[in-house]
């Protein structure tokens, strides 16, 4: 980045500050002492100040700078970020070959000997040098470019992980809820191949490989799409999934799509752990059927990234539960478990799905929290039919038991109180 250029995101985080709590599109429109030529800029700042507080509050407070919004929202939050910090060796040599922000790298590099960011957006390059200084960065080397130049030289430099962080195609349906990596570019099993013969030729050690996928890829999909899977990662932050990340070890450990290990982790917005588990899919197909029993002392819902492992049958085996369905994942148990990875709840009372009940539940129960699990109704459709409003500390769950009976579960929360919400 020349002076002149690093001289331009200074002024613009000079002026950020200076117009600090002002409304963006104002700041566009009205009458300032903003140069026209940085009003968009520091425009972006202000805009993009509350996500990064929340995303990356050290990059906030530490006066970081971001080229765009778009960045910002598809950047790892710090949480996730710190996470992967386990997958470095210390002294080590490490390749963020699909830089972006730098959020990521920035993490990666604190572990590292050296870490080689490449990113082919220039924008995206120069706030990366910015801010790598900003944060007293100085063991990353930046390469402003196509990753097809600079991945053999990546390796001759010795890196021992390439971090992947693939995008989805724009010629891909965005309409899509669930796709396949191959809509994702770089095109990661193609690139893994390429990587693999260059070492044989130069009888070089392969890297092993994170990669950082979408949480709304198909797991089962994926173990069966990306050859050589060490381990698999599920990773939510307070109870909402982030991100799935595969672990591809050069040395050539390999298992069957089946016999993955899958880690389940959830994380506060330090990065500590709530919860983790661990399973495989051909684990969680071998188990019996679960055990099914009405409503006992205890209700536990599974956390959002033990439901996106599909482990259902594991943590009923695991923690020797009763699952209320087959369809619901609400478990019961008489004694309490206090390490379940979820939601935990007293129940004091199970309520028939009546008429005769419902219509006056209001009167008892004029606010609640609820949640619909294998019900008929939305949430929505229920507070309209019982007429009972958000709030309180009353929770309902309504479900269907394995007999067919629909019910009302009055609960009362237990645990973890920093762990998601209703």
């Amino acid at each position: 980045m020349s002076k002149p250029e690093k001289d331009t995101i200074d002024t613009v985080m000079h002026l950020t500050e200076e117009y600090r709590g002002k409304n963006p599109d104002r700041l566009l429109l009205g009458e300032n002492s903003i140069p026209v030529e940085l009003r968009k800029e520091v425009a972006t700042q202000l805009e993009c100040a509350s996500s990064l507080f929340s995303k990356v509050r050290l990059w906030h407070d530490t006066g970081c700078y971001v080229p765009d919004k778009l960045s910002v929202e598809q950047c790892s939050g710090m949480a996730t970020a710190l996470y992967k910090q386990r997958f470095v060796r210390k002294n080590s040599i490490v390749a963020d070959i699909t830089g972006g922000l730098g959020v990521d790298s920035s993490c990666l590099a604190r572990i590292a000997r050296k870490l080689i960011y490449v990113e082919r957006n220039d924008r995206l390059c120069r706030a990366a040098e910015y801010n790598f200084h900003r944060l007293r960065l100085d063991n990353i080397e930046i390469f402003n470019g196509d990753l097809n130049d600079r991945w053999r030289y990546v390796i001759e430099q010795g890196a021992e992980l390439f971090y992947i962080d693939p995008a989805r195609r724009e010629q891909a349906d965005k309409y899509k809820r669930v796709y396949a990596l191959r809509d994702c570019e770089p095109n990661v099993s193609v690139l893994m191949e390429n990587i693999r013969a260059y070492c044989k030729s130069k009888k070089l050690r392969e890297p092993d490989f994170l990669i950082k996928v979408s949480p709304m890829l198909d797991l089962s999909a994926l173990f069966l799409d990306l050859p050589g899977i060490s381990r698999a990662h599920i990773v939510s932050v307070s109870n909402e999934v982030k991100e799935i990340l595969l672990y591809v070890c050069g040395k050539g450990e390999t298992h069957t799509a089946g016999q993955i290990p899958v880690h389940v982790v959830d994380l506060n917005s330090l990065g500590e752990e709530n919860y983790t588990l661990t399973g495989s899919l051909d684990e969680e197909k071998e188990l019996p059927a679960s055990v099914y029993a009405a409503p006992q002392t205890y209700l536990y819902e599974p956390g959002a990234s033990v439901m996106k492992s599909g482990l259902f049958k594991t943590i009923a085996s695991r923690y020797r539960l009763s699952a209320l369905a087959a369809n619901s994942h609400l478990y019961t148990s008489r004694e309490f478990v206090s390490c379940f990875p979820g939601r935990s709840f007293g129940i004091r009372g199970v309520l028939p799905f009546k008429s005769s009940v419902i219509k006056n539940l209001k009167k008892e129960y004029p606010k609640a929290q609820i949640t619909c699990r294998n019900f008929p109704l939305s949430v929505d459709e229920l507070r309209k039919k019982t007429g009972i409003k958000d709030g309180s500390e009353v929770i309902f769950y309504a479900t269907t038991l394995y007999s067919g009976e629909r019910v009302l579960l009055r609960c009362e929360r237990i645990g973890l109180e920093s762990f998601g919400a209703i």
